[in-house]
């Protein structure tokens, strides 16, 4: 009889020590969920090619407490009562413009290096030159003619204290999940 309840004992420890290590596993998870990332559905074509419609896009809550938001940073942010994923482009204090297609910042063409090559056929308020204040953020979406960003007023500039994050991994389906790095873009 004591080998059957030693065995009964040992059992529901090791079942104990199980559910304690699932549960600290889930309160982890949670956690990291809740404080350190912030989850974002895809929802449309403005950021196609970088980030899929329909895709999901994880944000790094804790990145701006150690540095700066910087050019071509992909962030989400809080426009009303929706989060938006979109590039920043314009940095505090500096001039935003759009002429003939090309997108000026401090009157100089955008580096041809980076995202937007092609012509930019909505300027919406871009159309006349933007300062923006020192804690203000010009973002555009990677597709800018399918994108709701700063170029319209419902949108406008973005503040700092709207920024939640920076996005880091995009996952659009099962095999394709990525690290966003600066001006990837998925062809």
């Amino acid at each position: 009889m004591k080998k059957k309840e030693k065995k009964q004992k040992k059992l529901i420890s090791r079942m104990i020590g199980f559910l304690t290590n699932l549960l600290l596993m889930v309160a982890v998870g949670l956690f990291v969920l809740n404080y350190l990332m912030y989850y974002v559905h895809q929802d449309g074509y403005s950021m196609d090619a970088t980030i899929r419609q329909g895709g999901s896009v994880f944000i790094n809550r804790l990145w701006y407490a150690i540095e700066e938001p910087q050019r071509y940073d992909i962030v989400a942010y809080q426009s009303g009562s929706k989060v938006q994923v979109r590039r920043i482009v314009g940095m505090p204090n500096e001039t935003v413009e759009i002429r003939d297609g090309v997108l000026y910042i401090n009157d100089l063409p955008m580096d041809e290096n980076h995202v937007y090559t092609d012509t930019i056929e909505i300027a919406g308020l871009a159309s006349k030159k933007i300062t923006l204040a020192p804690d203000e953020y010009f973002v555009l979406g990677d597709n800018p003619d399918r994108s709701q960003d700063s170029r319209f007023a419902d949108t406008g500039n973005v503040s700092e204290e709207q920024i939640l994050g920076r996005a880091w991994l995009t996952v659009s389906s099962i095999v394709d999940v990525r690290l966003i790095w600066d001006t990837e873009r998925v062809e």
